[in-house]
């Protein structure tokens, strides 16, 4: 009990000077809290405080004003991602107050919003930060000759394959569309890359890239498709409704 009143005191006494507690007034600040046990007193600093700098402004690049949107619990998961190169709910339980459920709810979150990668499946998920990929997608910003190596990964997906929906790979290799002011050429590289391998809709690959599907249609695609450098899944039948775009082989 001594030992306890010293601490207490202690505490008091550096609620004084110029410290973090110096904002206090008639107890803690709000972002610092405590646990009294038999034998100690526990204080506990909210993880965010302490995160490096040079770690927030690399998120802060790759997802823009998104991130500014995010929760102290959602920026700790994105942090530890980047860091440790990857992230679970069992690591999360490790450094967070939140419940399992609400750490897979928070995960899962991320991923919708673009900013994680799922890697497994059930309990042994694990989380990439899509950043790291999308620095694959962010080099189409420079020069034509990146379209060809970023097609890569995408040439096992089948010929026949069909895209109603943006896949989380799609989401971050138009990262740079969505997120920058690109050029027209920038653009279109970016959109040959989405199409690589397999037919994707209107629809699709204007979620991905953020744009009106209309305008996306008019000034983009079907110019492409003139220019002979996409072709259409239903050529003879322009408004078919699963109409879709691939991007025509370099050997055809």
């Amino acid at each position: 009990m001594n030992r306890q009143l010293e601490l207490v005191d202690a505490l008091a006494f550096y609620e004084t000077v110029d410290i973090e507690c110096k904002s206090a007034r008639g107890g803690l600040p709000a972002d610092l809290w405590e646990t009294v046990q038999p034998d100690r007193v526990r204080l506990m600093l909210p993880m965010v405080s302490m995160l490096p700098e040079e770690t927030l402004h690399d998120l802060e690049v790759r997802f823009g004003a998104g991130f500014h949107q995010l929760d102290r619990e959602e920026i700790q998961a994105l942090v530890t991602a980047l860091v440790e190169n990857e992230v679970s709910n069992q690591r999360l339980q490790e450094i967070s107050l939140l419940h399992p459920v609400e750490l897979t709810k928070l995960l899962q979150g991320l991923v919708k919003k673009g900013m994680l990668l799922p890697d497994g499946v059930g309990r042994g998920t694990k989380y990439r930060i899509a950043g790291r990929v999308g620095s694959k997608a962010s080099s189409l910003l420079s020069g034509e000759s990146s379209l060809h190596s970023n097609m890569g990964y995408l040439q096992s997906v089948a010929e026949s394959e069909f895209i109603a929906e943006p896949t989380a790979k799609m989401m971050v290799l138009a990262e740079p569309a969505r997120l920058h002011r690109v050029s027209k050429i920038q653009l279109e590289q970016v959109l040959l890359s989405l199409c690589a391998g397999r037919f994707v809709t209107l629809a699709a690959l204007a979620q991905a890239v953020d744009r009106n599907p209309e305008s996306l249609r008019q000034r983009y695609l079907g110019e492409m498709v003139k220019r002979e450098l996409l072709e259409l899944r239903f050529p003879d039948k322009i408004t078919h409704h699963q109409q879709a775009y691939r991007t025509k082989s370099v050997t055809e």
